[in-house]
């Protein structure tokens, strides 16, 4: 029986590793080609059906000259937009929620005069924050929320991946 159990232990043992190696690849590959125009309009699907729920207005606004496929990690970046538009539909009583995506001409290391980057855009009718929330809206933990309510990891979150993958959150 001792070795029976020594034998399904080095099988799990073995399964295991097999699984860390499999995740550690996976990450590895993550970023991608990302289609960006079925995915912003699959999470602007999702967000309207929520804003309409609460009887708020949603406008998706995604410009035409978007490029059909971005390289990038796909996972991320819908996770960070579900956390963004989630908190707009969340935090919005009255009014409105609107989704953006366009290209906006950036000046490039490189002298690339055509370079343009990806910007993500979230906004809302909503009550708005005040000054220090604004400053401490992405530190961890910060929530202005009840208490048991959340545990304010949300936007922290948001700007980590943002960083995490060269771009930007910034918050009005």
């Amino acid at each position: 029986a001792g070795t029976r159990t020594l034998a399904e232990a080095e099988n799990k043992i073995r399964g295991q590793l097999a699984d860390r190696r499999a995740r550690a690849l996976a990450l590895e590959d993550a970023e991608a080609a990302y289609d960006l125009s079925y995915e912003n309009e699959d999470l602007a699907a999702v967000a309207g059906r929520r804003a309409s729920a609460k009887g708020l207005a949603f406008r998706s606004d995604l410009a035409a000259d978007l490029p059909a496929l971005v390289r990038t990690d796909e996972r991320r970046v819908r996770q960070v937009l579900q956390n963004l538009l989630d908190n707009a539909v969340k935090y919005t009583d009255a009014g409105w929620v609107r989704f953006g995506a366009a290209l906006r001409p950036v000046a490039d290391a490189d002298g690339d005069a055509d370079a343009r980057e990806l910007v993500l855009t979230v906004a809302d009718s909503g009550r708005g924050m005040d000054r220090d929330t604004l400053q401490r809206a992405t530190e961890p933990f910060f929530s202005r929320c009840d208490a048991g309510r959340r545990v304010g990891l949300g936007l922290a979150r948001v700007r980590r991946l943002a960083d995490q993958h060269g771009g930007r959150l910034e918050l009005e």
